[in-house]
């Protein structure tokens, strides 16, 4: 895209970059997971993680035109990954306590990569490297290794106490409450992004407002919550959630000041990412004969 075009014409570019990677990993989500349930956890990482990181790698190489098909082969890998681990770790803990603690954790540093992948291609490319993406991509190489450490088969079978009629008529609140939290964050995210001048906002307080956000995802994994306290709560936590990020998205409509987002941002991340921490411990304990294709659609973002 020329330096000459229209603010209206970036504006489309970044909403079509986005929705091609949300699209393109929504729909590979039940592949990657009918194959892993079928087959191994192991070789999905492998791969959704290789190609992650290798189109990320090629996104500074390309064109515009070719970068819709990077974003929308970064989705479909990107999708292999974080549901997989999910499911590894439901396989691996039958004690319901411990699975919530271990999905809090694994939760936590998704949210922790989310924050320093970006920050890590900032600081790059201050000293000197070409593209914001080298660093991110050559992360996620380097975690390759770690899944030498990683057992190549599931421990134990499927876990859980659901009959399966039953599992279908509880997945299908959990997965649109899951959808629900992550559609609400982008749009206010892409909202703030093109929107920017309509509140006089320069780029480093929207660059704010996003490491706000996701700090406030971060601490709401740690904080508040302990495996027995999501065990017995999970359910009944999901109503304020979803009240805390329908307020947040409505004062967010009204807002025009930097320090009126601010609570807005922090109350959207922490709504989010404990939404999706309560999805996807009772998406694993609602689903034990199916536990990737459940959780990917729970845990697409």
């Amino acid at each position: 895209m020329s330096p000459d075009a229209s603010a209206l014409a970036r504006g489309r570019l970044v909403v079509a970059l986005v929705t091609v990677s949300q699209i393109a990993g929504c729909l590979s989500a039940p592949l990657w997971g009918w194959i892993s349930d079928r087959w191994k956890r192991w070789p999905i990482l492998v791969v959704g993680l290789l190609g992650f990181s290798l189109t990320m790698a090629l996104y500074s190489a390309v064109g515009f035109e070719r970068l819709y098909v990077l974003r929308l082969l970064n989705g479909v890998f990107a999708a292999a990954v974080v549901p997989t681990a999910f499911a590894m770790v439901a396989d691996r803990s039958p004690d319901l306590v411990r699975r919530a603690r271990q999905f809090t954790w694994l939760n936590a540093l998704v949210f922790a990569g989310d924050l320093t992948g970006p920050l890590l291609g900032e600081i790059s490319v201050a000293l000197g490297a070409t593209s914001p993406f080298l660093a991110p991509a050559a992360l996620s190489a380097i975690a390759m290794p770690g899944l030498l450490l990683v057992s190549r088969e599931s421990a134990t079978g499927p876990v859980g106490s659901v009959p399966r009629p039953k599992a279908r008529e509880a997945l299908v609140p959990l997965l649109l409450i899951s959808a629900i939290a992550s559609g609400c964050l982008t749009v206010l995210h892409l909202t703030l992004s093109l929107g920017s001048g309509a509140r006089d906002l320069s780029r480093e307080n929207v660059s704010m407002l996003f490491a706000l956000c996701g700090g406030a995802m971060l601490v709401a994994q740690l904080v508040p919550f302990t495996g027995r306290r999501v065990t017995v709560g999970a359910a009944w936590l999901l109503r304020p959630m979803l009240a805390g990020l329908a307020a947040a998205l409505i004062i967010a409509v009204f807002a025009r000041t930097l320090w009126v987002l601010v609570p807005v941002f922090l109350l959207a991340g922490w709504s989010t990412a404990t939404l999706k921490l309560l999805t996807n411990y009772l998406t694993s304990k609602a689903s034990p004969g199916t536990q990737v294709r459940a959780l990917r659609s729970s845990t697409r973002r």
